[in-house]
């Protein structure tokens, strides 16, 4: 049970919130923040008479960070809970310890002002390419949708090097040769995703939003995992411990926490013999 500062557990703290009750105001001056312990939490803002959902969080998330990080700060959103709900709420005290004891919210709240911090240099490249234009400084093709374009690993000319196969559902994911994969899941908080996102296939989101790293180096595969796993990653039966480069072979069963995948090469050439 996690406890606070002052010693109470979390089944003393935690909030009741039924359905359809609004948690938080945008503008409002709030010294608080929210993990869910339970339920559904929808974020949204005002857009005139209406208003635009921004994300949609469960159990795990926070919102209103803001809050308790610049005190006196307005919530920048709304929060109504979707569906009953518990609620953690923590303020600047509970956030100090949270921060000492938890490094996993450290981690993610870090990310989050990351993501914060990187859509708002994009929104201000976008808005300087605009205006650039407007004076023919820009390309004209440049100005059409201004939304960065991404490629896809998928979609590389190289065919894939390796797969992670999930043999229940027969689900294939492609590894690429040069490239690092992050796998994980989508965290709705952060607004980020993984190279592998296995939230499909984890239902008691076991796995850690940023789980583990698999790269190829000099025609070998390796994984390593990621800072502050919960849950843990295993090859075989084999626990890879924090800052080790494992490498791993043809044929191995990989666990992401629950999620267990058998990693196949297919060029042929790596295989336990021939990588002895």
């Amino acid at each position: 049970m996690v406890k606070s500062s002052d010693g109470k557990g979390d089944e003393d703290l935690l909030l009741r919130v039924r359905a359809g009750s609004t948690i938080v105001e945008e503008g409002r001056i709030g010294s608080e923040m929210y993990l869910i312990a339970e339920g559904e939490v929808e974020i949204f803002r005002r857009l005139g008479h209406g208003e635009r959902k921004v994300a949609r969080l469960s159990r795990g998330d926070f919102f209103g960070e803001m809050a308790v990080l610049e005190q006196g700060t307005p919530y920048g959103a709304s929060a109504r809970a979707v569906s009953d709900c518990r609620l953690l709420p923590v303020g600047s005290a509970e956030l100090d310890f949270f921060l000492r004891e938890h490094p996993d919210i450290t981690l993610r709240l870090l990310r989050h002002l990351a993501h914060r911090v990187r859509t708002q240099e994009n929104e201000t490249q976008r808005v300087n390419e605009v205006a650039a234009g407007v004076f023919a400084e820009v390309p004209k093709e440049r100005l059409h949708g201004m939304e960065p374009v991404t490629v896809r690993k998928s979609e590389q000319a190289a065919g894939p090097a390796a797969k992670l196969l999930h043999e229940p559902s027969e689900t294939e994911l492609d590894l690429y040769d040069g490239q690092t994969v992050v796998v994980g899941r989508f965290d709705p908080v952060t607004r980020s995703s993984t190279d592998i996102d296995l939230g499909a296939l984890d239902p008691d989101r076991a796995l850690s939003r940023r789980h583990a790293k698999i790269w190829c180096r000099d025609g070998r595969w390796y994984l390593s995992e990621e800072m502050a796993v919960r849950n843990g990653t295993y090859v075989g039966r084999r626990k890879v411990q924090p800052g080790e480069e494992l490498e791993i072979h043809d044929g191995d069963v990989l666990r992401f926490a629950l999620v267990e995948l058998r990693f196949r090469t297919l060029s042929g050439g790596q295989d336990r013999d021939a990588s002895g």
